[in-house]
């Protein structure tokens, strides 16, 4: 059996690798940003949403995601134009 120091070192192995991940998606939102804003596409979008969460059919995941889409948003709207460490 597992003892709880492996348990948590897997753990933060996916940690590093959700990390990734997740900035590799928000440098893609920056990118999608310029061409909304060149196109004038509003930053929201319900159906974009709804049809990447219908995707998952676990609560918990939708949640996850719910918070990664909002999380998205706030890039869009952000000055910025990459991320900030």
């Amino acid at each position: 059996m597992q003892n709880l120091d492996q348990i948590r070192g897997k753990i933060d192995k996916i940690d590093q690798k959700l990390d990734m991940l997740l900035q590799k998606r928000a440098n893609l939102v920056f990118k999608l940003k310029k061409i909304k804003k060149i196109a004038k596409i509003p930053v929201e979008d319900k159906k974009r949403e709804a049809e990447i969460l219908s995707k998952f059919d676990s609560k918990y995941v939708k949640t996850v995601f719910k918070t990664i889409l909002s999380a998205s948003k706030i890039l869009q709207k952000s000055p910025n134009k990459t991320l900030k460490k």
